[in-house]
């Protein structure tokens, strides 16, 4: 049986806490990431894809999104809460969702075309990555 709050095993990764909910896996073909301290599998893959078996907290999603992500060859940038990033081409968008201002710059060169790196709460900016 499992607790409200359960905890994964997960060597070599942290510990990760799921909660609300969980399911039991039975694997055909996936690889355990990451098992309940039962031996259930917690997180699976099979090839690019990979399967939650509960909810997980915000440092669990982050791990998890940030092994696929260099699974996949990219980088995991963290952002501010409300932040959202998207990037078309050579220009990256910036939109601050937050009822607070946030303070944030592409990590690589760009300049600001509309905006600054000070974004107010539902603000937005506009970068140019041809510097």
């Amino acid at each position: 049986m499992w607790s409200s709050q359960s905890r994964c095993r997960t060597p070599p990764l942290p510990a990760l806490h799921v909660t609300r909910w969980r399911e039991d896996l039975t694997l055909h073909g996936a690889q355990a990431l990451a098992s309940f301290a039962d031996d259930r599998p917690a997180i699976t893959r099979n090839g690019p894809v990979r399967y939650v078996a509960g909810w997980l907290d915000d440092a669990g999603w982050r791990v998890v999104l940030a092994g696929a992500c260099g699974d996949a060859g990219l980088t995991a940038t963290p952002l501010p809460e409300g932040l959202r990033v998207s990037r078309a081409g050579p220009l990256t968008a910036v939109f601050n969702f937050s009822d607070a201002p946030v303070r944030w710059h592409p990590p690589h060169p760009a300049r600001p075309i509309l905006g600054t790196d000070h974004l107010p709460p539902r603000g937005l900016t506009l970068w140019d990555h041809r510097a």
